[in-house]
């Protein structure tokens, strides 16, 4: 098995990582990047007036934003995995066509909802035109406009908050039998804990080397050392089980790789921004550094975004032992 992204994908990653790096990490400066590198709709089929690049695309677009913005980085995975998954399939109903057209070209922000079902809580964007798919129980979704009365303020994901599913603000009722997890959100909330890992990771690293106690980076003792090289090999592990579960929804696979990689891989960077915490010392509580950020961005996902994983690993489990069986 080749390991290595195509030039295609190695293209796009480049082409986001020189966007990001230009502007402000803020939800008002990134969110019209998406718009303009045409990320707003990179699952999109060409037909519907998308981009329609494959999963991995959204791995390695997640990755990469999660870098600088996580809660950004989920927002778009949410908005591309769920919303647009969704309403693209019913793209020719009246009451979806003018909608799904806003989204696709990021006129609004498809901002998904999270748990298992009846979903009813999604993240909420400052400052733009939310929309929200809450799955109810059985075989039906509902559209929301998501407004700022619903909002609740959160430690993690700074420029976002949480916003309740209000009934009177529904738009349209439509017939769906996916989860509120997709496998494509599942996958790309995976992939953006890699890139909190990642951030989490280099500043770590970065510090461990200009920081200096008897006379010598702390770079150069053992216990440093050891906690660098398990964060590394981690994220390593976690960006290969990302992208094991882009190809195999590109394949058409059918499996529990997403919701494993998204579980694991959230995991994983709540780990390793712990460490890098404690690489940094005291500071690494302080704003002065950015690692304690990092790790509230990682507990978010972990906990607010999947719901510390419980409902995923259940399904898991479910399909593990009807293979067994």
């Amino acid at each position: 098995m080749n390991f290595e992204i195509s030039e295609e994908h190695q293209m796009l990653r480049a082409a986001v990582r020189e966007a990001t790096a230009r502007v402000e990490p803020t939800t008002a400066a990134l969110w019209p990047v998406f718009c303009e590198l045409g990320l707003t709709s990179i699952c999109v089929s060409e037909a519907a007036g998308g981009v329609e690049m494959d999963a991995l695309a959204l791995a390695v677009v997640a990755e990469e934003v999660a870098y600088v913005s996580p809660g950004m980085a989920a927002t778009l995975v949410l908005h591309n995995g769920t919303v647009c998954g969704l309403l693209e399939r019913h793209k020719d109903d009246p009451k979806v066509a003018g909608l799904f057209a806003d989204l696709v070209v990021g006129d609004r922000i498809g901002v998904g909802a999270v748990g298992p079902k009846p979903a009813r809580q999604a993240l909420w964007v400052h400052g733009f035109k939310n929309v929200a798919i809450g799955s109810d129980a059985g075989s039906v979704a509902t559209v929301y406009e998501v407004t700022a009365s619903d909002r609740i303020e959160t430690a993690g994901f700074e420029g976002l908050g949480w916003a309740t599913l209000n009934p009177e603000n529904a738009v349209v009722t439509l017939s769906s039998t996916d989860e509120v997890m997709t496998p494509l959100t599942a996958m790309g909330l995976g992939a953006v804990a890699v890139g909190i890992g990642r951030a989490a990771f280099d500043a770590a690293a970065s510090y461990s080397v200009e920081r200096k106690q008897f006379g010598k980076p702390i770079s150069q003792f053992q216990a440093i050392q050891w906690m660098l090289a398990d964060s590394n090999a981690e994220l390593d592990a976690a960006r290969l089980l990302v992208r094991s579960a882009a190809t195999s929804i590109a394949d058409s696979v059918e499996g529990s790789l997403p919701q494993q990689c998204a579980y694991r891989a959230a995991e994983t960077a709540l780990e390793i921004a712990d460490r890098a915490i404690q690489i940094h010392g005291g500071y690494g509580y302080t704003r002065e550094y950015p690692v304690e950020r990092m790790w509230r961005d990682a507990r978010q996902l972990l906990v607010g975004c999947l719901q510390s994983g419980g409902h995923l690993r259940r399904a898991v489990a479910e399909r593990t032992i009807g293979q067994v069986r």
